[in-house]
């Protein structure tokens, strides 16, 4: 790996790395202890590999959503509501490509499809994906919103049910776009470094170990309070 030498604040010089290199150097290193190629000397390094991959999708549940809402001190209803309305838009927001080219491209490489940029036509199961590792990424109760106020109309011409909008045109500006936009950046770089959908899964679980049980905690307590309204 190349590096350049740079000038550090106490007048000395110091080594710089390009950042990109950074995931590909930790994928290296879960796959060779998947193939049980690590030795005990290099154990320390392989923690340190596996510490770095998280911290590059962290974007997120935790400081971002305790940032924009101050989660950490919720306790009632209308403080869960106030999360939850912080993430949707009141209108329909005008459309935007949020879901880039490299999304897909990678998404059709890890179910082994050819891809075809000059389309956009994609498998039904798609959505299966973008629903369980993106919009179920978002705070409790978000997903629900969306697809209450974006509902699946079936069409009787096409024998198919579709949504009349896209999902991310309920987001918010400053909150849900914030988040969906940090989220696919670093699920991009996740699903880029996988060599299939199982590679991916496994990748996926944990890369976001964290929010995944960030989000698990959440979701208990936003039914709790629900259950006790009741």
């Amino acid at each position: 790996m190349t590096h350049n030498r740079v000038a550090e604040f106490n007048g000395k010089t110091g080594k710089w790395y390009d950042a990109n290199t950074i995931p590909i150097i930790c994928d290296i290193y879960m796959e060779a202890e998947k193939q049980g190629l690590i030795k005990s000397g290099q154990q320390h390094v392989l923690e340190k590999a596996k510490i770095l991959l998280r911290s590059l999708a962290k974007v997120g549940i935790t400081a971002l959503i305790d940032e924009a809402t101050n989660y950490q001190d919720i306790r009632g209803k209308d403080e869960l509501q106030i999360l939850l309305e912080k993430f949707i838009s009141e209108e329909l927001r005008p459309y935007s490509r949020e879901f880039k080219s490299d999304y897909f491209e990678q998404l059709f490489r890890l179910y082994k499809l050819p891809y075809d940029p000059t389309t956009t036509k994609r498998p039904r199961y798609f959505a299966g994906f973008t629903n369980k590792y993106v919009y179920d990424m978002l705070p409790p109760n978000v997903w629900e919103k969306l697809d209450e106020k974006n509902p699946l109309i079936y069409n009787s011409e096409k024998n198919r049910s579709d949504r009349k909008h896209r999902l991310h045109q309920y987001l918010s500006e400053e909150n849900g776009l914030k988040f969906l936009r940090k989220h696919l950046e670093g699920l991009v770089t996740v699903m880029k470094l996988s060599q299939g959908m199982d590679d991916f899964k496994e990748k996926f679980e944990l890369v976001y170990a964290d929010k995944l049980k960030t989000l698990g905690r959440m979701r208990s307590q936003y039914q709790l309070t629900l259950d006790m309204i009741d």
